[in-house]
């Protein structure tokens, strides 16, 4: 890992996976409850978990391995998500009604990420229903690649 865009690249997969878990999720609660139709689904979630679990793992070692050898990058990721964190809150903080609970999930995370720069936690769970970063200034931040 030599950029922080690196370590958001993996973040990305394991958010795209958890968006799939989510509508797979849905579909399990109001969706097709033949038996064809819920093996295919259980199918799928095995699938998708394991995937989410291995990008997971491979999120933690890079994390343990870069706390030990370059510790500013991690910072700098943490830095990055707390901006455009920053800004999600800036914007919505005038409707402060209407997105209370946005508001509060995207504090919840400046709090975690935090908690990530000083080495205190080693991975930081993302609520993209919630909260979703301005795209042009995640781009400029981590490149037009990533999502």
């Amino acid at each position: 890992m030599k950029t922080i865009a690196d370590l958001e690249k993996i973040k990305s997969e394991i958010r795209k996976i958890d968006g799939i878990l989510l509508g797979l999720d849905m579909e399990e609660r109001w969706g097709d409850k033949s038996e064809k139709a819920v093996q295919k689904r259980n199918k799928a979630i095995e699938k998708y978990e394991s995937q989410s679990q291995k990008l997971e793992k491979k999120l933690l070692d890079e994390v343990k391995s870069l706390r030990k050898e370059n510790s500013s990058l991690l910072q700098a990721w943490a830095r990055a998500h707390i901006e455009l964190l920053e800004d999600f809150i800036e914007r919505h903080e005038k409707d402060h009604e209407r997105y209370q609970t946005e508001l509060s999930v995207a504090r919840r995370e400046i709090e975690s990420w935090t908690q990530f720069a000083q080495g205190t936690i080693e991975n930081v769970p993302q609520n993209t229903f919630y909260v979703q970063y301005d795209q042009n200034k995640f781009k400029k931040i981590f490149g037009e690649e990533i999502k």
